[in-house]
């Protein structure tokens, strides 16, 4: 019985052994059949998911304790202009501006042809064209009300040494603000310092007639403290900045219908210095800083963030610094705020992506 058994698994097994052989040939025929539509319904798969949205990095913004009559924005060359644009699209929320190295609202119109004149031919640039357009916009009501902008502060620079953009081109931004603006003391302008394109700092940075990344340069010179002083007033002395207070946050979840940030050319990433004092609960004014065209995190990682100047002054005088980050993408390619039109004809207005998006950051951070 047991040699019979024993010769009933032997045969059973072979018989399995070459049922399952013929099965494995006739698996491995089909897929070598099928492998060219197998790799097409993997490249689907793998488009597909792409365009999922991924995880967010980092947290959502926390709500703080601002003072909403206190909330005031500035920037560098592109961000000197998105500066703008959120300053008058929301001239309701905003208290001032401050540009380095911009040009007026709506100079670009629409035109990367234009953005080039407005930088590298500011007289054919008529400024009575850009109030005209500004009303219009107004009408339409795509931006607030202009009459909010009649006592906000506009703190201007340029550098004698920037071949970038002309002084010229930033003092059609004064002309520009005073159609709205009738108080000569509300302007503080700057045009004096021997400086590149670059964000003047005491002692940080290239020498002060070098524009190279991380475009921050050693100037003598403080924006951060000149920018916050005209602001708020008399200062108390800058403090050390403890690195913790820097927080990262997802900037996905402010991007309007939450598309991905890199469709809007954002950085899945921004940043938040929120002083000590003001993660305690203390009343904080809020500013919302934006780098410059190859400023941002992905070509400086935190340089600008951190060596700006300003989080040194808003530890010491409870100030929110909020720094957007945007990126380089096909139609952005060195990661320049929109002021020319490449995310849609809105672009300069309520509706612009990447205006509503910083708007749905300040919102979170108010509450």
């Amino acid at each position: 019985a047991t040699t019979a058994g024993a010769h009933w698994r032997r045969d059973g097994g072979e018989h399995n052994l070459r049922t399952r052989t013929r099965t494995t040939e006739s698996l491995t025929h089909t897929m070598e059949r099928h492998r060219p539509a197998r790799a097409l319904w993997l490249l689907a798969v793998a488009a597909l998911l792409c365009l999922l949205p991924p995880r967010a990095e980092g947290a959502k913004l926390e709500r703080y304790n601002i003072d909403t009559a206190n909330i005031t924005t500035s920037g560098i060359s592109s961000g000197a202009c998105m500066a703008t644009q959120l300053h008058v699209s929301w001239s309701s929320l905003f208290s001032g501006v401050a540009s380095l190295a911009g040009v007026p609202y709506w100079c670009a119109r629409d035109n990367v042809a234009n953005a080039l004149l407005c930088i590298e031919a500011p007289s054919s640039v008529h400024v009575n064209q850009l109030v005209e357009a500004t009303t219009f916009a107004e009408d339409t009501l795509s931006i607030d009300d202009t009459k909010n902008m009649q006592n906000d502060k506009v703190w201007l620079f340029s550098g004698t040494l920037d071949n970038v953009v002309s002084t010229d081109s930033v003092k059609q931004v004064e002309a520009y603000y005073e159609h709205y603006i009738p108080d000569r003391s509300n302007f503080m302008t700057q045009y004096s310092l021997p400086a590149a394109h670059t964000w003047p700092t005491v002692d940080w940075g290239n020498p002060c007639n070098i524009s190279a990344e991380p475009y921050l340069s050693y100037c003598d010179y403080d924006t951060a403290q000149s920018i916050f002083s005209f602001f708020h007033g008399t200062l108390r002395n800058a403090t050390a900045a403890p690195p913790n207070n820097i927080l990262s946050f997802s900037q996905e979840y402010y991007t309007p219908l939450k598309v991905l940030p890199a469709l809007l050319s954002l950085d899945s990433i921004g940043y938040v210095y929120v002083p000590t004092a003001c993660r305690n609960g203390a009343k904080c004014a809020l500013h919302v800083t934006f780098h410059g065209c190859l400023q941002g995190r992905k070509y400086v990682g935190l340089d600008f963030v951190q060596h700006s100047g300003f989080n040194e002054w808003a530890e010491a005088n409870n100030i929110i610094v909020l720094y957007p980050q945007a990126v380089k993408t096909a139609v952005n390619p060195q990661g320049c705020w929109d002021w020319w039109g490449y995310t849609g004809t809105a672009y300069a207005t309520k509706l612009g992506p990447q205006i509503a998006t910083i708007k749905g950051m300040i919102d979170a951070l108010v509450g």
